[in-house]
């Protein structure tokens, strides 16, 4: 996905060993949202594979590995990410 200017809206998700889940929430999100928003996704070292198809498929959602930190952590990172946009 290529961002020239800010996103109207951005949403984080914060997953780990979400592989159930993650691809339909981010494909969920992508029909809902406007065309110009901006979803990331923080992956705290998944081990599942739940990530693959955002590799595959970058323009889905910006994708962001925290490095297993854990959830207070994580929340940290989710501000960084949000900050830095």
């Amino acid at each position: 996905m290529r961002v020239t200017a800010r996103p109207a809206i951005g949403v984080v998700v914060i997953s780990r060993n979400e592989g159930a889940w993650l691809r339909r929430t981010v494909e969920g999100l992508r029909r809902t949202l406007p065309l110009e928003s901006e979803i990331t996704v923080v992956d705290d070292g998944s081990d599942d594979r739940s990530t693959e198809f955002l590799e595959k498929q970058p323009r889905a959602a910006r994708l962001v590995r925290s490095g297993g930190v854990g959830v207070a952590e994580r929340v940290i990172w989710v501000r960084g990410v949000a900050v830095a946009r």
